[in-house]
């Protein structure tokens, strides 16, 4: 992952690729999602869709109770 702030730059130029590895626009490290541009959207909104879930999953086992 190349880590860079779009705010500060139009264009970003990417390095060359290195063959055999993968680039990757966010990676999750200890249960943390970075994105290549240190913002946490990523995050917050898969912690809302498990949130979601979760709550979801209670209001129906409670219903079936």
């Amino acid at each position: 992952m190349i880590v860079h702030l779009p705010r500060r730059r139009k264009h970003f130029a990417y390095p060359t690729a290195i063959p055999d590895i993968v680039r990757v626009d966010k990676m999750n490290i200890l249960g943390i999602t970075f994105s290549d541009t240190l913002t946490f959207h990523h995050h917050i909104s898969a912690l809302v869709a498990k949130s979601a879930r979760f709550l979801c999953s209670q209001d129906h086992s409670r219903s079936w109770s």
